[in-house]
């Protein structure tokens, strides 16, 4: 197949060249990079990465094939990735397809280049958007008519539906940008009924499912745009069990009052170490954001190891546990899973279940 050469610009008007042979567009619109050397069935189905640019700094792609029972919601998010490589010659004999044959069928752009490293070095140094385009003389404004702008609204879909095995616990998940990875690690834990609802019927369904705890999921976005549903969240502070991930763990400081800020690089990948204050031992997490809060005036919060950023807290009187990065970790390491055994425990000792 006949390559098609792709121009990637960054707002001080650096420019690369790429080649693409299976899917290229013009774009405008948020660039990310992620570390993971694994998992990009995981990371490609991730709903955080909707309508952005991913950038993979692991020099080769696609040799272990797809495999639809590794996606972690119902389709594939990015808008487009680049890499060094991508393989067709796929060995592994679960994979159903090529990674090249799913990127074509959800046209995601793909772009080749040899030039990961400085493209990742200027990543760091941009809190903008980039334009891609396949002619020179393309301006942006028209850029911006072609391209899917970033406005990603996955918080009106609902990736899983009710899953229902005996139990005695109810867990409610609002649901902002799932991954099934959160919902296998609560089955893990036995005797939990598990709902997934909408984001925009949040105290409605409270009312209606009576649970005896609620998630609130990772996904894209900032969190300070989410008026309503922080109004709505804020409700139930202090009067129920409360586990946030990524934007849910920034939704719930924005409701205890915390300031939001964007990053200027942000963390992206699977060997982001944190902290734990009171704590020796040293976590290894798999972060996906671009957006940051404060830190908390209380001892009990987790702190990033790379830059001493807030990474989460637990408060047990309003009955919170919160973290920035993915407890569910994939792809990454699953250091922090036993959050979910802390969450469930403040369940139990709250509704008097043993």
């Amino acid at each position: 197949m006949k390559h098609t050469h792709l121009t990637l610009e960054f707002p001080n008007g650096k420019t690369f060249n790429c080649q693409s042979k299976i899917y290229n567009s013009n774009f405008y619109g948020k660039i990310v990079f992620t570390t993971a050397n694994i998992g990009y069935t995981e990371s490609i189905s991730d709903p955080s990465y909707s309508n952005q640019i991913l950038v993979f700094s692991n020099p080769n792609i696609g040799s272990y094939g797809f495999n639809k029972q590794q996606l972690e919601s119902t389709r594939i998010w990015p808008a487009g990735i680049i890499l060094n490589s991508l393989t067709n010659n796929f060995s592994n004999h679960k994979a159903q397809s090529s990674l090249t044959t799913i990127l074509k069928k959800y046209k995601v752009i793909t772009m080749l280049s040899n030039e990961i490293r400085e493209i990742i070095q200027e990543i760091h140094n941009t809190t903008s958007n980039v334009k891609i385009y396949c002619n020179k003389n393309i301006t942006l404004p028209k850029v911006k008519h072609l391209a899917s702008l970033y406005t990603a609204t996955t918080h009106r879909c609902v990736y899983l539906k009710t899953l229902k095995p005996h139990t005695l616990i109810k867990i409610m998940i609002i649901d902002f940008g799932n991954k099934k990875s959160t919902i296998t690690h609560l089955i893990k834990r036995k005797t939990i009924f598990i709902t997934i609802v909408k984001a925009h019927q949040i105290y409605k369904e409270i009312k209606k499912i009576k649970p005896n705890g609620i998630l609130i999921s990772s996904g894209p976005g900032n969190a300070r745009k989410l008026i309503k549903k922080i109004k709505e969240i804020k409700k139930i502070i202090s009067k129920i069990p409360i586990l946030g991930i990524c934007l849910g763990h920034q939704l719930i400081a924005k409701c205890m009052g915390l300031y939001v800020f964007k990053m200027i690089k942000g963390h992206h990948g699977i060997n982001h170490p944190i902290k734990f204050i009171n704590c020796k031992k040293l976590f290894i997490t798999t972060q996906n954001h671009n957006y940051c809060i404060q830190h908390t005036p209380q001892k009990n919060f987790f702190y990033s190891m790379f830059d001493y950023s807030n990474q989460g807290f637990i408060f047990k009187k309003k009955l919170i546990i919160s973290l920035q990065g993915h407890p569910e970790a994939t792809p990454g390491t699953n250091d922090i899973a036993y959050i979910f055994d802390k969450y469930i425990s403040m369940i139990k000792k709250c509704q008097k279940i043993y």
